[in-house]
């Protein structure tokens, strides 16, 4: 998975 999909998914975590 791209890293901005996980940031926009996972804010919290950023890239994981």
């Amino acid at each position: 998975m791209a890293p901005t999909i996980v940031i926009v998914q996972k804010p919290k975590m950023g890239f994981r």
